[in-house]
This record gives C-alpha cells, sequence and structure tokens, in this order.
C-alpha cells in the first residue's frame, strides 16, 4: 500500500460515502463548511483509497478532536472491509491502520482522531509503538452518543408509543396549545435562540463559536444536506429551533436551541419529534443525538429511546525526546 494525500474532492466524497464509518462530517462539503484547513490522508491499493483520515490543521497546528460543533472525523475504511469475515477482517485493519499511523506518525508530531460508532476495533491506536513507547503512544477515551434505531420500529406513530410517556404528553400538550413546526432558512434565529440558550445556562459564546455555527448552518442549508425546523406559538412566536444535518443512512441532531420563555411548553420536543418523524419519512436507518456526555442532555435524549452507544476520541503525541 502506498501513502497518498487526496485532493480530488469527488472521489473523497465517493470513498466516504461507500465507507462502514462514513457521515456528513467528513464529506468536503462539510469540511469546507469549517474555518480550517485539512488534509486528506490516505492508504492506496492498487490505485483504490482503502483507509483514509482527516487531519484538521488551525495556522500551524493540528487541531484536537473533535472539533468543535462536529464530530465523527477520524480513519475511515473501504466498503471491501464490511464485506470481509472477521477472521480476515481483524488482521487487515491492524496491519494496515499501524501502516497508516506510522506514515502520520513521521510527518506530524500529534495527530488526533474522534471515530465514528460504527469503528470499534481501536487495537492498532493502542498498540502503536508498543515495543518503544518512548516515541510516543495514543491515548484513546471512550465518550457516547444515542443512536436511535428507525428499522427496529415500523412507523412514526409505533415509535411515539415507545417513547418515555412523558415524552408523548409534552408532544401532545404543544399540539393541544397550538404550537407548530415548519420548516425555514433563518440561521440568524437559529443563532439568536442558540444565543439565549447559552445565557440561560450561565454560558457565553465566544464569537468563534458564532462564526462557526452560521458558517456551519450556512452551507448545510445552501447546499441540501441540513435542514432547520423553528417550532412556533399560536401567535406564530419562535419558541425553539434545530439544525439536523443527513446523510445516505442517518439524521444528525447537531444543533437545537430554545426560548426560555417557552421552556415549559414542551415546544422543543414537539421540535424534536418532527425531526424524528422526517426521519423516518426519508427512510433513514437511524437518528443520531450527537453526543450523550452530560447528565441532563444525556437522560433527555435517551428518554426519545436512542440506545447509549460509545465511539473512541484517540490522540497521538510523539515524545518530546523524540522533537
Amino acid at each position: 500500500m502506498n501513502y497518498d494525500i487526496c485532493t480530488d474532492a469527488v472521489r473523497w466524497d465517493a470513498f466516504v460515502e461507500a465507507s462502514p464509518h462514513g457521515n456528513v462530517f467528513c464529506s468536503t462539503k462539510f469540511l469546507n463548511a469549517l474555518p480550517v484547513k485539512y488534509e486528506l490522508a490516505t492508504m492506496l491499493h492498487n490505485e483504490e483509497i482503502v483507509l483514509g483520515a482527516i487531519i484538521l490543521i488551525s495556522s500551524s497546528d493540528l487541531m484536537k478532536a473533535p472539533f468543535p460543533m462536529t464530530t465523527y472525523q477520524g480513519v475511515l475504511c473501504c466498503r471491501d472491509y464490511q464485506e470481509m469475515p472477521y477472521h480476515r477482517r481483524s488482521k487487515w485493519l491492524v496491519t494496515n491502520l499501524t501502516n497508516l499511523l506510522v506514515e502520520l506518525e513521521q510527518r506530524f508530531p500529534n495527530f488526533s482522531f474522534c471515530l465514528s460508532p460504527s469503528f470499534d476495533d481501536v487495537r492498532a491506536f493502542q498498540w502503536l509503538n508498543y515495543h518503544e513507547p518512548h516515541k510516543g503512544i495514543c491515548t484513546v477515551t471512550v465518550r457516547y452518543t444515542g443512536i436511535l434505531d428507525l428499522q427496529k420500529t415500523p412507523d412514526f406513530e409505533r415509535y411515539l408509543s415507545e417513547i418515555r410517556s412523558v415524552r408523548r404528553q409534552e408532544y401532545q400538550k404543544s399540539l393541544a396549545d397550538g404550537y407548530h413546526v415548519r420548516s425555514v432558512q433563518d440561521i440568524e434565529l437559529l443563532n439568536y435562540l442558540h444565543r439565549l440558550t447559552f445565557e440561560r445556562q450561565g454560558l457565553v459564546r465566544t464569537d468563534d463559536e458564532e462564526r462557526l455555527l452560521l458558517s456551519i448552518s450556512r452551507a448545510a442549508l445552501e447546499k441540501g444536506y441540513g435542514e432547520m425546523l423553528v417550532c412556533c406559538d399560536k401567535h406564530g412566536n419562535p419558541a425553539s429551533a434545530t439544525l439536523f444535518l443527513y446523510d445516505q443512512r442517518f439524521g444528525y441532531y447537531l444543533v437545537g436551541a430554545n426560548s426560555p420563555d417557552h421552556r415549559k411548553s414542551g415546544s422543543g420536543t414537539l421540535l424534536l419529534l418532527e425531526n424524528i418523524k422526517r426521519c423516518f419519512e426519508r427512510k433513514l436507518i437511524g437518528v443520531d443525538f450527537v453526543g450523550i456526555n452530560s447528565p441532563d442532555r444525556g437522560d433527555f435524549k435517551t428518554s426519545f429511546n436512542a440506545q447509549p452507544s460509545p465511539y473512541f476520541v484517540v490522540s497521538f503525541e510523539k515524545s518530546v525526546s523524540m522533537l
């Protein structure tokens, strides 16, 4: 296999779409919305990409994963990997991923990846420099997201009957009170409600965080891989808004924002359930709630029947003595 930097966006995106670890966050249309440079490191076999990795670079520094407001920008394997029998797949991954990591180790003082939940074998990272740890090792951290498997439920109405009862009550109450959902492209409204959400929590967004929200939202809506929904009261006042991203398999709950004036209205529940309903209509295989790594947020998201699913953040730093 040969190491190469992919500069062909069409070729890379085709690889991402076919990969069992591919997702919207790895596509060039999403990467181009980030305020950082990136390299697409690949391993080639017979001129075909069999392994790929995204290296995010800000100024002269490599970014530590996960990048804000994004996730799963890690290592991806080719489609053939998923089709191998396990006895062959295991050896193939350890051998070839190790080769990729050695190449990266020679080129960068550090690198960091946030792996897809479908990437479940991290031994190659753990074994890098196994016999020479003084050269630098990878640290592996486990995080969790919530995955809702839409293939287990025949339709939205059946799904609605299976979630936590308080969510159904909030959903029904908000509808009875005249709350309604519509699709919009008003990223300034999303930005405004997002700021209010931070303020309610006693947090202050930085200018960089605001610019990132606007950049990601604008690209997703303009290029058609995202949808913004807003929930309004019976008078048309906005109560909450979401931004969902989509690829060919999943819907991703990337941004949720609420007005403090409507916090107890159930509008946030109504809005999220409308997004899930639309994922059913798109015939997607699942919904990724993009993180359940704090108690309150985790409980809210799992109350929609999202299954806690681990994913790994891996980081390598070369030993100071090797620099």
